[in-house]
């Protein structure tokens, strides 16, 4: 099979989850031998620079400039174009929502939702045509792709799409999580680990102060997050607590990210609201047992094999991770489970699980 995937993620992501995940699914396809094409031309995402035996052409502009993004969008649109005239490919997929191609399009596509978070928290005046193109690209699609039954169940609720459209695909986990090699990370010897941003609904006001008290009473306990740095609010209320010396940030690499989990005493994930949770298939496999905010998605992906506690209930967040911090027993049992849930998730399963739907989207273009 012809896949052809576009350059939308590769040009707005320079790292994340979006992302990652089509990497994931690209190097899946050419293990196979699966004909697979990225149509870009530039991109500075670090994932894909690295890729050099994927058929496309990857360019770095080094230099930047005023008007650089808006020259590197243009030129990938114009190259995608190009590709979808050739109409060299028997599917083709979308990396995110802009509709640019459907004129161009004479394929059958598959586009895949991972969340609806702007439907439920982020609405204002500038996501008004995101949302019409977004609905725009799931009415025409051949199948959707849904990350999670959280997901596909949003999709139905918001945009009234015929759940028989859709197609729920779970993410798996990188090989690299699988064999890690201890690294040294200068970081306090007992952290709890808070990985990602920390826009609203990641819940990290609610996640620290609750924190706070656990860490007061516990002198040899610290917090380490990872992702972009501290910003002047977030300084100020790390300072407002009292935990400027107990609070650290660590710009993590691909590399040390194992190492980042393994090293840790515990993950939190105190979420709102997420689409799926890749950091639970990193901490599971990476024998580290993990706190959860008690949200729909969170507990079909961990199932029983996490502790959860109740959205922005201080009391219930002390009690649950006191448990895993104190009490080696339950940590045992945590691990364990998380690596028996674990086998439930592969890239391998991912990559299979889609051809499939490829193909779905293929005989219904077909009649």
């Amino acid at each position: 099979m012809k896949i052809l995937f576009d350059h939308q993620t590769f040009t707005l992501q320079k790292f994340g989850g979006i992302s990652k995940y089509f990497i994931e699914l690209l190097n899946q396809f050419n293990l196979t031998g699966d004909k697979c094409n990225v149509a870009v031309l530039y991109s500075d995402n670090i994932y894909l620079n690295k890729k050099a035996y994927y058929n496309f052409i990857v360019l770095i502009l080094k230099n930047h400039f005023k008007g650089r993004n808006k020259i590197i969008n243009f030129l990938n649109i114009t190259f995608n174009k190009y590709k979808l005239i050739q109409s060299d490919f028997d599917v083709f997929h979308p990396t995110y929502y802009d509709p640019y191609f459907l004129r161009y399009c004479k394929k059958p596509f598959v586009i895949t939702v991972h969340d609806l978070i702007h439907e439920k928290y982020l609405i204002h005046l500038n996501s008004q045509k995101f949302l019409a193109d977004k609905r725009e690209l799931l009415e025409k699609a051949s199948r959707i792709i849904a990350i999670s039954n959280t997901t596909k169940s949003d999709i139905v609720s918001i945009y009234k799409i015929d759940e028989t459209k859709i197609d729920v695909i779970h993410h798996g986990v990188n090989e690299s999580f699988n064999n890690i090699k201890t690294r040294h990370l200068n970081l306090p010897k007992r952290y709890v680990l808070f990985m990602g941003q920390r826009n609203e609904y990641k819940n990290f006001n609610f996640f620290i102060k609750a924190l706070k008290s656990v860490l007061d009473d516990d002198n040899e306990l610290h917090l380490v997050c990872s992702g972009i740095p501290f910003n002047k609010k977030e300084i100020e209320l790390i300072e407002d607590l009292g935990l400027t010396i107990k609070v650290h940030h660590f710009d993590a690499s691909e590399i040390q990210l194992p190492s980042l989990y393994a090293n840790s005493v515990c993950f939190v994930f105190p979420s709102i609201y997420e689409g799926f949770g890749m950091p639970i298939l990193e901490a599971f496999a990476t024998k580290t047992p993990c706190l959860l905010s008690d949200t729909p998605c969170f507990r079909e992906i961990a199932a029983d094999a996490a502790l959860f506690f109740k959205l922005d209930d201080f009391d219930d967040f002390k009690e649950q991770i006191s448990k895993i911090l104190y009490y080696k027993s339950i940590k045992e049992i945590l691990v364990n489970k998380g690596t028996e849930r674990l086998s439930e998730f592969s890239w391998q399963r991912t990559k299979a699980l889609t051809l499939e739907s490829y193909k779905k989207a293929i005989s219904s273009y077909e009649k």
